[in-house]
């Protein structure tokens, strides 16, 4: 079963901090982060994606049973995105934070509460000059591996506890009854 997070650690950020499934509502602001100059140019694409292109993804993404596609909020308000696409034996990981959200810490914070979740082995692709997002893999408990065509693969072993005990999709999306 796929993991679904966990309640945060708690600390000035991560306790403000909640994950929910992303919805086909969040195309706009989806589209709006992966379309920032900062955000493209720490891309693996770094052109820019068209409205209906990004439409497709994302109905796509969200239909996928391997991928589990988050939006962070810091009290109530989108910080940042998330994705985890199954890929056995584990899960690939990526992550966007908001443009206006960068520098104060919730990319780690974001990063370690998923990964919490997750017991299986984990990896993360990182283009070699996105300094910020190679901080939040090392920080959230990733080891570098290899560099390999411009790319910085950082990974971590399964682990032997259980992660939290998954949720429903009701209540990761926080519409818990």
């Amino acid at each position: 079963m796929y993991p679904s997070p966990a309640p945060p650690e708690v600390d000035s950020t991560t306790s403000r901090l909640r994950l929910r499934l992303a919805n086909s509502k969040d195309a706009e602001l989806l589209l709006d982060w992966r379309n920032a100059p900062s955000t493209r140019e720490a891309s693996h694409t770094s052109a820019p994606i068209a409205s209906d292109e990004h439409m497709r993804w994302l109905e796509q993404s969200l239909a996928n049973p391997d991928r589990r596609l988050y939006i962070v909020e810091l009290d109530g308000i989108p910080a940042g995105t998330m994705r985890s696409d199954f890929e056995d034996p584990g899960y690939l990981l990526s992550w966007t934070v908001s443009p206006s959200m960068r520098g104060k810490g919730i990319g780690t914070a974001m990063v370690r509460m998923l990964i919490a979740t997750i017991s299986e082995s984990l990896r993360a692709e990182i283009k070699t000059d996105n300094r910020a997002s190679v901080r939040i893999a090392e920080a959230a408990g990733l080891r570098f591996i290899r560099e390999a065509d411009g790319i910085l693969h950082y990974c971590r072993d399964a682990i032997d506890h259980p992660p939290s005990p998954p949720a429903s999709p009701q209540q990761a999306a926080g519409n818990e009854e």
